[in-house]
């Protein structure tokens, strides 16, 4: 039979690898946890990114389009001065003129 102290030294030879195995535990679902919140907060910038890229996308369409009109509504002044006629084929002197004048107003890339 196993004496006294031999059962409380086995016994503290257990209780100690099971502390130490819970510590080890512990500090891999730490790690297990912190990894998890940095995926779901870089998942959130990219996301962030993407809606950013789309709207920024967007608004240069708008700003390639209307730079468009301004380059209609000039040539078709050109084209009217050239001609001394008040209207060319797609708008008349007033309107390219006007659409000159009242340049649009909107939110630009560099502003976001």
């Amino acid at each position: 039979m196993a004496s006294p102290q031999q059962l409380s030294l086995k016994r503290l030879a257990i209780e100690s690898v099971a502390i130490v195995a819970s510590i080890l535990l512990a500090f891999a679902i730490d790690a297990w946890w912190d990894e998890r919140q940095e995926r779901i907060a870089e998942a959130e910038i990219v996301l962030g990114l993407k809606l950013e890229f789309e709207e920024n996308r967007r608004l240069m369409q708008e700003g390639f389009e209307y730079h468009a009109q301004l380059m209609l509504a000039v040539q078709n002044l050109i084209v009217a001065t050239r001609n001394l006629s008040r209207t060319s084929t797609s708008m008349t002197i007033d309107d390219a003129i006007e659409y000159l004048r009242a340049p649009r107003r909107s939110t630009s890339v560099a502003e976001c």
